[in-house]
């Protein structure tokens, strides 16, 4: 069909996730396969989600500091992109939207964001391997951590309801995307963008 819905997302057996993972590359496909400028839509969006994660955060802490930080490394075979927040992190408030690809952020809508979960679609179309890494405070004010792979590497593409966050021993906001690009596809479309925008005025 068209119009391919992401719902929460429950174990399958093989056959369903293999099912399930075509389902959301034809739907990153659909969404940005055609779009003018390709790969600099990933930026958008991974650095979009960052920015919407620190100002929520400063909504409700007057003393927090926002900061962001992006490095980018290339070379012949391999791509890193790697972006850090001190926003919200993946508390179980924003960690329930993330896991619901369709389900809007309703503390985004009112701050008059977009969240479409498009940033997760274009992680899936335009890198190989992704992981986050996320330090955040629960409902008591204790550091709590999640670390996971995006998508899951086992089970199902989008399994999250058994991530339970784990104690943190960082006693600091922080929350790291790390992806790789190495593929000789994936590489040309990352390097074709690095190449046109090597520098600052292009």
């Amino acid at each position: 069909p068209n119009n391919i819905v992401m719902i929460k997302c429950f174990y399958l057996n093989n056959g369903d996730y293999m099912l399930q993972k075509s389902a959301v590359l034809k739907r990153a496909e659909k969404e940005y396969k055609n779009k003018h400028n390709k790969f600099g839509l990933l930026f958008r969006e991974v650095v979009s989600n960052s920015i919407q994660s620190v100002i929520l955060l400063s909504k409700k802490d007057n003393e927090a500091i926002p900061n962001i930080t992006l490095n980018i490394n290339t070379s012949e075979k391999l791509i890193t992109i790697e972006i850090i927040d001190n926003g919200e992190g993946f508390t179980d408030y924003n960690f329930k939207y993330f896991s619901e690809l369709d389900l809007e952020n309703e503390e985004k809508l009112k701050s008059n964001f977009k969240p479409l979960g498009q940033g997760r679609l274009a992680i899936i179309w335009f890198t190989d391997s992704a992981n986050y890494d996320s330090v955040f405070k629960d409902n008591t004010g204790k550091y709590k951590e999640r670390i996971f792979s995006y998508p899951l590497l086992k089970d199902s593409f989008f399994i999250f309801d058994e991530l339970e966050a784990k104690d943190s021993n960082r006693k600091y906001l922080e929350t790291k995307l790390s992806m790789e690009i190495n593929k000789p596809n994936s590489l040309s479309r990352a390097n074709t963008f690095f190449k046109t925008h090597d520098n600052i005025e292009k």
